[in-house]
């Protein structure tokens, strides 16, 4: 057929069939990848990949607003509710049941009453149902009969702003001096959102 007259001709051809080999391999692969993901032309022209997300906007600035008034004044929470704890252990006594212990147990509320009000401490938040009509302004406990289903219901009010007493007071002022950069960043943050 044909000599070969040194061993440079013979590494030389023997690396140009390997390189043939392995870009073919590897460019058949990326077209087959392609293909299986469908993203050859969709990459470019879909558009969702840089698109800004101004729908979100206005979710977005009220979540930050939503944060920053409980940073400021505070949030009701709610600590106790009787007939949402007789709800959850029955789910979760079923759940057992069920499962077997096998998996994770989501539960989700059925109450009337939310996790979470924020309001100030000095507006408390009121229940038409409500049998208890006689709270105090100021206090930072908030007890609700329903008279509907009898549940008792009970939230605190929660504060982010440690008054300064106690035996630690440069912990607390530097806990407190925290909270009001914070304060004062979501406000900046804030105003350019909404200037955008």
């Amino acid at each position: 057929m044909f000599k070969i007259y040194n061993n440079k001709t013979i590494i030389f051809i023997f690396s140009f069939l390997i390189f043939i080999a392995v870009y073919f391999t590897h460019d058949s692969n990326l077209i087959i990848y392609t293909k299986s993901k469908n993203i050859t032309n969709k990459m470019m022209t879909n558009g969702n990949w840089n698109k800004s997300k101004i729908e979100n906007k206005n979710e977005h600035i009220q979540n930050m607003k939503d944060e920053l008034f409980m940073l400021k004044y505070g949030y009701w929470l709610k600590i106790k509710d009787e007939l949402e704890e007789l709800d959850y252990n029955y789910e979760y006594k079923n759940f057992q049941k069920l499962n077997n212990y096998i998996g994770e147990f989501n539960y989700i509320s059925k109450s009337k009453y939310p996790k979470i009000i924020i309001k100030k401490l000095d507006d408390p938040p009121k229940f038409p149902d409500n049998l208890i009509n006689d709270h105090q302004t100021g206090h930072c406990n908030l007890m609700i009969i329903d008279k509907i289903d009898n549940n008792s219901v009970q939230y605190k009010h929660m504060n982010y702003q440690i008054p300064n007493q106690g035996k630690d007071l440069h912990t607390q002022q530097g806990y407190n001096e925290q909270v009001n950069i914070k304060i004062k960043s979501l406000e900046s943050m804030i105003y350019l959102f909404e200037n955008m």
